[in-house]
C-alpha cells in the first residue's frame, strides 16, 4: 500500500525510498498489499514498471549498503509484476476454463438426471413384463394327432380321414 500509494504520488526512486525509511511502518503497510495481484490496479503495475526501467540502481544486484535491505523487497516488486503480466495474459484462458466448467456442471446435472429417468424406465419395464408374464402363463397345448405330420392341419386341427369301402 505504501509504494502504491507513492507510485500514485511521484514515481521515483527517492519516494520509495523514502516510503521503506521506517521499516515497522512499511512493513505493517506491506500487510495490506492485496492478496490477489489481479486486484492491483494496472495504472500502478505501468508506474512500477517505468520505475524500474528508468532506475538502473533499482536492480537487485546493485541494492548495496543501507540499500541492500532492501534488496528482497525489489526481487519481490520484479516478481509480482511478471506474474501480474502472466496472469493479465492467460486472463482469456482462465475465463474460457470457468465457462467449460460451468457448461460441464451443467450437462453432469443433465446427464445424472438422464440416468436417473433411464433408471426409472427400466423399473417400470420390469415391472411390466412381470405383469406379463404372470397375467399369460398359458400353456400352449396341443392334441395328440400333432404327433402324426400327415393328420394335422397348420392351425393344429385333427384331419379326419374317410377310410375308402373296399368293393
Amino acid at each position: 500500500m505504501c509504494i502504491r500509494d507513492r507510485l500514485q504520488e511521484k514515481p521515483d526512486w527517492a519516494s520509495v525510498r523514502a516510503a521503506v525509511t521506517d521499516a515497522s511502518e512499511f512493513i505493517g503497510k506491506l500487510t495490506g498489499f492485496p492478496e490477489r495481484v489481479e486486484s492491483v490496479p494496472e495504472s500502478i503495475v505501468k508506474k512500477a514498471k517505468t520505475l524500474i526501467a528508468g532506475s538502473a540502481s533499482f536492480g537487485p544486484e546493485n541494492l548495496t549498503g543501507k540499500a541492500a535491505a532492501v534488496r528482497p523487497l525489489a526481487r519481490w516488486v520484479k516478481v509480482m509484476i511478471s506474474y501480474y503480466e502472466i496472469y493479465m495474459k492467460t486472463a482469456p484462458q482462465r475465463k474460457r476454463y470457468e465457462e467449460q466448467k460451468a457448461e460441464l456442471t451443467i450437462r453432469s446435472e443433465e446427464i445424472i438426471k438422464k440416468i436417473s429417468e433411464l433408471n426409472e424406465l427400466k423399473a417400470m419395464l420390469l415391472k411390466l413384463k412381470a405383469e406379463h408374464d404372470a397375467h399369460n402363463n398359458c400353456l400352449l397345448y396341443t392334441s395328440d394327432a400333432a404327433d402324426e405330420e400327415d393328420s394335422v392341419d397348420h392351425g393344429g386341427r385333427r384331419i379326419i380321414k374317410k377310410k375308402k369301402k373296399q368293393t
